[in-house]
């Protein structure tokens, strides 16, 4: 936009799924009608400490005005800080003491158990900073397990493009916890009501943004 006239000398290309970790071949969790659900994290916290404030503020709201919500878990997987303070900041003192609530921090995951943890968890919860132009790996990931999606980043972000089209995804209004307890409550809803032929409808539609290597590199 800024520069028009140097257009032709740029070549976008679409980032993708990483196959290998196995996420589209694990089988879909499906929780019965008394259990509560899991939402799920997982990611390096490059957010701020406030944003993970409105989350838990969020999910304590959705607690209130939704008994499936109330029983249950929001668990946040990865990396939060680094060397002395690894897992030991703001972020873990905020969700250690929504604790009561069901928010939880689990650790890191290893790539090769990301798979795994991602089909113990019912819906997951995509927080990314930035906006318009921010493109994001996580979220290629994220749609290839074929589970229901939230959203918690800007509504003009470079993330929605992709999740327009998404059959099992919920955006969210805005990022205050009131909004961020309604898109609780909308996704845990749609966890409720998707059936088998969503899921796999989900996934067929995240295997068109497959990451492949279509040649070998030299060593």
């Amino acid at each position: 936009e800024l520069y028009p006239e140097r257009g032709k000398d740029f070549h976008v290309v679409r980032n993708g799924s990483d196959v290998a970790i196995g996420t589209d071949r694990k089988p879909l969790r499906q929780p019965g009608p008394e259990e509560g659900l899991t939402f799920g994290y997982l990611g390096t916290v490059t957010f701020t400490p406030n944003r993970t404030r409105d989350i838990c503020e969020g999910w304590k709201l959705a607690g209130e005005r939704s008994e499936l919500i109330a029983r249950s878990q929001l668990n946040f997987r990865g990396h939060i800080g680094a060397r002395a303070s690894r897992g030991v900041n703001a972020h873990s003192r905020i969700i250690n003491a929504f604790g009561r609530y069901g928010v939880s921090f689990g650790g890191p995951v290893a790539k090769g158990d990301t798979a795994a943890v991602y089909a113990s968890w019912d819906a997951l919860m995509l927080c990314l900073v930035g906006g318009r132009y921010v493109t994001s790996g996580k979220v290629y990931d994220y749609i290839s397990t074929g589970l229901p999606v939230m959203s918690v980043h800007e509504k003009d972000h470079a993330a929605t493009e992709l999740l327009a089209e998404y059959p099992l995804w919920v955006q969210n209004e805005g990022l205050e916890p009131e909004q961020l307890a309604d898109a609780f409550i909308e996704t845990a809803k749609l966890v409720d009501s998707a059936s088998v032929e969503d899921r796999e409808r989900a996934r067929r539609y995240a295997e068109r943004m497959r990451a492949e290597l279509r040649e070998k590199i030299p060593r």
